[in-house]
Order: C-alpha cells, then structure tokens, then sequence
C-alpha cells in the first residue's frame, strides 16, 4: 500500500532536508539526503531509499527535479537545526565579521 500523499512539490513548495518524497514518474521513495541548485534555477533532489531489494542489497540514491516529486511526510527537524540551515558559508570579510563580534 503507497503512503498518502500530503502535499506536491511547486513553486511555493519546497522539499527540505529529511523529507520523505515519491518520485511521481518512477514512484521511486526515500529520504532527501541531498538538495543542490543548479544555474538557471532548477533544484535537483538526491533521494535515499528507505527500503531494500528482493536480494537484500541497497537501492542506489537517485536525483531528481523538485517538481516531480510528492512530499509523503515532511522531517521532523529540530528549531536549532533549522536555524543552522540558513547560515551561509564560504568566505567572510574579516573587518564586517571583527565588527559584528564586537557589538555582541
């Protein structure tokens, strides 16, 4: 029996980190272990398979486009996670960064 569908990807709609989601073409299932942005906009999604094949071994992870899939249970993610979520990495100038620290 297929779990039910609560919501489908779209514009206004995004998969997160630790969703569980179905693949509406393939109806391949799994985890979002991964989540990257393309150029000209398009969110790729890499998906874990939460079970295994007849012969016990493990299903590889696929990627797909964001629209296609269906959000069958959204994670259950921590505030604290969250909030790490959106900082940002990559370089940092030092001056604006001596100054934030400065004011704390």
């Amino acid at each position: 029996m297929k779990a039910k569908v609560i919501e489908e990807a779209g514009p206004n709609t995004k998969v997160e980190l630790g969703d569980i989601v179905r693949d509406s073409v393939t109806g391949f299932e799994g985890i979002v272990e991964g989540i990257t942005l393309w150029r000209f906009g398009c969110r790729r999604i890499q998906v874990r398979p939460t079970k295994l094949k007849d012969d016990g071994t493990l299903h590889e992870m696929q990627v797909f486009d964001e629209p296609a899939l269906h959000i069958i249970k959204r994670a259950n993610v921590p505030i604290k996670v969250q909030a790490e979520r959106t900082r940002r990495g990559g370089p940092k100038d030092a001056r604006a960064e001596r100054l934030a620290m400065s004011r704390n």
